[in-house]
């Protein structure tokens, strides 16, 4: 959650991107995939907001058809050669002599940067849409084909360093799954795939050292499951935040795992949790609503609005079961986003909040 909320997009690459798609022609099918791909790039750059205006701006040039009939332009065949020479030349780099190992680490990235762009065309086709594209079946089985051949030999990738991680980095958090075959891994040191032979060569001249590399093993082994298990309760939308800061104020010297339970325990009660508290509001939570209650007067009180507004869905006004309180329905779709407003009015003042909320002051 915390590289989520850290994270700041790459506004150099944003800006040139909309620059690019600003004026780029779309004088045939063929030039269309490339606008997708810009397009794509935004929304995995973390730069949602600023593909909309540019779509609407290409009114017919991006309708349903041409999208379609353009995504039939995308070449399956090249990203299949692609894989198979890609597929030779890991092998190649795995063996490969220092003074050849750049060259063939360039064209590698070359060849697996194919697989990039089909992805970011597809994005970029399915935010053109606003559904997921449907393609043709001769690119579904290229691009089966190519994480097939490429899964098993992943681990040749690692020789490739920096290179891989400056391939997701500009990625928002949320998206760089989506380029799996640059993140897994990125942060093992290139030499670690030559090091397996000299391991192999300690090992075989000293069969005890197996003994060590095994200890190293385990302990690589625990510390990744210690990891996805702190990943299990990722937070991906305003919803889940509402509910992990709800446990977490319920049990805060209780772990994850200790919280849930509870939650479970205690599932047909339905107890409110104060989440965030200022000068002017009151948040809290239950297990059914989010609550915001007015401190002040009462002819504040008597005045009192809110809303929650987040991107691409229409602003949630909140309910009155009383005076002076608000309350939210948690399964609102407003509230799967990953962000918003909170906006509380009331006679003479407002005030606006992120969604996620801050820590109180």
């Amino acid at each position: 959650m915390a590289d989520v909320l850290n994270w700041k997009p790459d506004e150099a690459l944003v800006e040139n991107v909309v620059e690019i798609l600003s004026e780029a022609e779309m004088q045939s099918d063929e030039s269309i995939p490339n606008v997708l791909e810009r397009i794509g790039t935004l929304v995995y750059a973390g730069a949602k907001d600023r593909v909309v205006s540019l779509i609407q701006g290409r009114g017919e040039q991006l309708d349903s058809k041409k999208v379609n009939v353009a995504l039939a332009h995308i070449d399956a065949d090249h990203l299949t050669d692609a894989s198979i020479e890609m597929s030779r030349l890991l092998i190649e780099l795995t063996n490969a002599d220092p003074d050849r190992r750049d060259v063939l680490c360039d064209q590698v990235v070359a060849l697996m940067s194919v697989r990039d762009k089909v992805a970011l065309q597809l994005a970029g086709a399915k935010e053109a849409l606003g559904h997921s594209p449907d393609i043709t079946v001769e690119l579904v089985a290229a691009i089966d084909a190519f994480d097939e051949v490429l899964r098993p030999e992943q681990w040749r990738t690692v020789a490739l360093g920096e290179r891989r991680w400056a391939r997701v980095a500009w990625a928002h958090p949320d998206y760089r799954s989506q380029l799996w075959w640059w993140l897994k891994g990125a942060g093992i040191p290139a030499s670690a795939v030559e090091s397996l032979k000299q391991a192999a060569q300690l090992i075989n001249e000293f069969p005890e050292a197996q003994a060590e590399l095994d200890i190293l093993i385990q302990a690589e082994k625990t510390v990744s499951a210690l990891t996805a298990k702190s990943t299990e309760t990722k937070v991906t939308s305003i919803r889940d935040f509402l509910i992990s800061k709800k446990q977490a104020a319920e049990a805060p010297d209780m772990t994850r795992i200790e919280q849930e339970q509870v939650r479970v325990a205690a599932a047909d009660e339905d107890i409110e949790q104060l989440i965030y508290k200022n000068d002017q509001v009151e948040i809290s939570v239950s297990n059914t609503h989010l609550y915001v209650d007015k401190v002040g007067a009462m002819d504040e009180i008597r005045a009192l609005g809110a809303t929650i507004c987040v991107p691409e869905e229409a602003d949630l006004q909140a309910e009155t079961p009383f005076a002076g309180r608000l309350q939210f329905p948690l399964d609102a779709p407003q509230l799967s986003c990953g962000d918003g407003k909170l906006n509380v009015e009331w006679e003479g003042g407002h005030l606006e909040l992120p969604l996620p909320l801050p820590d109180s002051p």
